[in-house]
């Protein structure tokens, strides 16, 4: 998982995505429990 090649080019903006709804997905969840 250290690898810092790009395989498809995208991976960057896969990853700043992907915790972009990591963290709206827990915030959502945290309201819906309040």
């Amino acid at each position: 998982m250290t690898e810092d090649t790009p395989r498809f080019g995208f991976v960057a903006f896969a990853e700043t995505w992907n915790g972009r709804l990591a963290m709206l997905g827990f915030v959502i969840g945290l309201a819906t429990e309040l």
